[in-house]
């Protein structure tokens, strides 16, 4: 079972979710409430997915504040860069025009890759999800070609670049 990270420090939103995203959608969803926690379990253990809140705690006792919550997204980037690894990274919640706000204000500028950002419906939820599953599918892909490098070239110089892409 895939396994995703969720940094939100709402714990009875994604106590909810662990649950019903097992249970619906085949997904393992790990649930840390803050920065300091969340940012040591990405460089602990591998994570197909990692998903953040805009408002995060930096600790356990410290308050939720969307400074954080850019600070943080920057450093998760800034070890996927170092670390040269695709995993998806996303940002959920609960406020409706934070993309645009990010956009008007220049701040979606400063990270290092295109950020996804959806909000706490229903409905993004299940495109939050998809895009998930299909990002980790081309992941797992990615991490396979990279670690079979040489098997996977005898494919395409052997067979044909396309069969070789269909393993």
């Amino acid at each position: 079972m895939n396994k995703i990270l969720i940094i939100d420090d709402d714990n009875l939103f994604t106590d909810a979710k662990v649950v019903s995203w097992k249970l619906n959608f085949k997904l393992d969803l790990v649930s840390i409430d803050n920065w300091k926690d969340g940012v040591a379990a990405i460089r602990k253990n591998n994570y197909e997915g990692i998903i953040l809140d805009v408002k995060c705690k930096k600790d356990k006792q410290s308050l939720p504040d969307e400074k954080i919550g850019i600070q943080m997204l920057k450093e998760v980037l800034g070890h996927f860069d170092k670390t040269n690894s695709d995993v998806p990274v996303v940002v959920w919640t609960n406020y409706p025009n934070q993309k645009e706000m990010w956009q008007r204000t220049g701040v979606l500028e400063t990270f290092s890759r295109d950020i996804k950002i959806f909000t706490k419906t229903e409905e993004d939820e299940i495109k939050l999800v998809n895009l998930l599953k299909e990002a980790v599918g081309t992941s797992n892909r990615n991490f396979y070609i990279k670690k079979y490098d040489d098997a996977y070239t005898i494919l395409q110089n052997r067979i044909s670049k396309k069969i070789a892409d269909s393993f």
